[in-house]
């Protein structure tokens, strides 16, 4: 029975860290080379003449290709299915954009996970035309679904997207120590739904986890709303503020990029909000020592441990990061929030909001105090700005 084919006529072209490391060594006939490569493989072509390999592994169940560049040298790839929501194409990450003839099989061995793998060589055969990319993929993309798990490995590993307008972007800027540039990093289904989710944006992960880096993508989005990013220390700020630059280097909206967009630390921000005119600010320390007080005589302290209480308060019930009236949340506005939105105490939600209201009448109101949160809130609108 004849099969129905699963191919997308859509293709899209990646790099790994690998290979834009390779790119800032490319020489001008490198960088003429594979930019015409580039342009032909996103609409599933070769080069007039190309010969193509497949070298597969059959213990690992992985295929690579080894496409030829010249008479010594390499393209090394491979194929991948991918999506968009709805909308089907079909992945090409490159491994190395040149690579020597005399490398190709050591380097196909650390991508393989194989020391011995078998060679298919495709040129100028009956089954595949050497100027079609699309008819490659029509004869291998049967294999696929033995290779799930080599696709969901490189599916969440680093890649970034290219197009001929990126690679030019990167190859005249590449020389240039005044203006350092990346690539966009290709986002995996979970990254891409943060850039369609409407700011403010809470996103919570573990250190090293990209949180900057996903934040910076979500930031290029509408170059002409004004935006805010505030982090704890002038470090982090500078981390945040390179990356951007680094992404927004070159680009057609680069200025309108750079005018809409405001990197601050929250001491910064606090500097426009004469401090000194609180007699007590409520900080985590304050806090706490309230807190113990509050709890002392019941089991609060065990299901609502003080640090996660405070933790709920700024990031939460007083972080301003969902689409609330004001920046306190109400407590009809809490409930309604997912477990994924506010995974902190979600089946006892109540009880802990009864906490909140304690912290914010007992404390904050009947005392006439400020904390951090307030004072944050205050120090954006004195400045005058709409992020």
């Amino acid at each position: 029975m004849a099969h129905e084919s699963l191919h997308s006529p859509i293709f899209k072209v990646f790099l790994t860290e690998d290979a834009k490391k390779q790119l800032k060594e490319f020489s001008d006939h490198d960088y003429e080379y594979f930019s015409n490569l580039v342009k032909k493989l996103s609409i599933g072509q070769w080069d007039n003449g190309a010969r193509v390999k497949k070298l597969h592994s059959l213990r690992n169940k992985r295929t690579i290709y080894e496409a030829r560049v010249d008479h010594a040298r390499r393209t090394l790839f491979t194929l991948m299915p991918s999506h968009e929501g709805h909308t089907k194409y079909t992945s090409i990450i490159v491994f190395h954009p040149v690579v020597a003839h005399d490398d190709v099989v050591r380097k196909a061995r650390v991508y393989l996970g194989d020391d011995h793998f078998t060679i298919e060589e495709y040129a100028e055969t009956p089954e595949i035309s050497p100027d079609s990319l699309s008819d490659l993929v029509e004869k291998d993309q049967y294999d696929w679904s033995d290779q799930v798990q080599f696709h969901q490995q490189l599916d969440f590993s680093k890649k970034f997207e290219i197009d001929e307008t990126a690679l030019l972007r990167f190859f005249v800027n590449k020389e240039d120590k005044n203006l350092p540039i990346d690539l966009l990093l290709c986002l995996n289904s979970e990254q891409r739904a943060i850039l369609e989710q409407p700011l403010p944006i809470l996103l919570s992960g573990t250190a090293g986890s990209g949180k900057t880096t996903i934040l910076m993508h979500k930031a290029l989005v509408n170059p002409d709303v004004k935006k805010l990013y505030i982090t704890y220390s002038d470090e982090l700020r500078k981390q945040a503020q390179d990356i951007f630059s680094q992404l927004t280097a070159g680009l057609d909206h680069e200025p309108l990029h750079r005018q809409n967009m405001t990197f601050a630390t929250f001491e910064h921000l606090l500097s426009f909000v004469k401090k000194d005119q609180y007699e007590t600010i409520v900080d985590k320390d304050f806090f706490i020592f309230e807190y113990q007080k509050y709890a002392r005589s019941t089991q609060i302290k065990k299901n609502f441990p003080a640090l996660m209480i405070w933790e709920e308060i700024r990031g939460v019930w007083k972080g301003g990061a969902f689409d609330t009236a004001s920046y306190i949340m109400t407590k009809s506005e809490y409930l309604s929030l997912t477990e994924e939105q506010a995974p902190n105490f979600f089946h006892s939600r109540n009880d802990a909001y009864k906490i909140f209201e304690w912290y914010q009448y007992d404390i904050i109101g009947k005392r006439g105090l400020l904390d951090e949160q307030d004072l944050l809130h205050d120090a954006i609108i004195k400045t005058s700005q709409c992020y």
